[in-house]
């Protein structure tokens, strides 16, 4: 008898120890959150592929015009540029502006966005098609497509704008990659990058702003547009964390 329970305390040994071990810990953890989610651990995710928007997220949309429209179920070509349905953004008139706006979300900076870019042409002059909004829906920053060139322009506050050193394509869907803290006064910092696939560029940014004028974290996102250009996006994806892939 004594002899069996020295073995079966010499059995125990190593288990005991293991059980106290980093290793041991990893395996007994819980799941990563989500599951396989691939909207976990973001402030906003939508892929628009529920009717109106997915996700749990109510965005709030302002229209004007008789041909305007904010459409969160199109399918059209060259949509959808991800799934089966995507966000088109039209408007008919120069002086109109046709808009849709996150819901509100916990306050950050630094703030990362992703999202899939289709610019339809038709623009008449310099035209804003994102906007990262602060307490208030104060403007903190803003994406805007240049007369005729097809540039981007960037603008961190009021006074900051950078012109990007690639022209936008008609033909072709971009994934943007906004980076933005805000500043004390004059230094504020934004990027601006493009890929044609889900992974964010190293490098030189499209566009790099350090004298950014804006003093406000970011709580809400919004997509417009106004003389008379048509935008399509995708997959929108805002974080307090730097992501840099996301899955095509």
């Amino acid at each position: 008898m004594r002899k069996l329970l020295f073995v079966l305390l010499i059995a125990l040994v190593p288990f005991v120890a293991y059980a106290g071990s980093p290793a041991w810990n990893l395996m007994i953890a819980e799941p990563a959150a989500g599951g396989g989610d691939e909207c976990a651990g973001y402030l906003i995710c939508q892929n628009l592929e529920n009717t109106g928007y997915d996700h749990s997220e109510t965005w709030a949309e302002t229209t004007g015009g008789t041909n305007g429209t904010v459409n969160e179920d199109y399918a059209t070509s060259p949509a959808p540029l991800r799934g089966a349905q995507s966000l088109f953004v039209k408007v008919d008139s120069f002086h109109l502006t046709n808009t849709t706006t996150s819901p509100s979300y916990t306050t950050a900076s630094p703030c990362y966005v992703h999202f899939l870019l289709r610019f339809q042409g038709g623009q008449t002059d310099h035209t804003d098609f994102m906007y990262l909004l602060g307490a208030a829906d104060a403007v903190q920053a803003t994406l805007k497509i240049r007369n005729a060139t097809n540039y981007l322009n960037a603008v961190h506050g009021v006074t900051s704008t950078i012109a990007s050193t690639t022209a936008i394509s008609t033909s072709t869907t971009y994934h943007v990659w906004v980076d933005y803290t805000l500043g004390a006064g004059t230094d504020g910092v934004m990027t601006v990058r493009l890929s044609t696939d889900g992974t964010k560029p190293t490098g030189t940014p499209e566009i790099s702003i350090t004298t950014g004028t804006a003093l406000l974290g970011i709580n809400k996102i919004k997509f417009l547009t106004g003389y008379s250009a048509d935008f399509i996006f995708d997959q929108i994806l805002v974080s307090s964390a730097e992501f840099t892939t996301v899955p095509n």
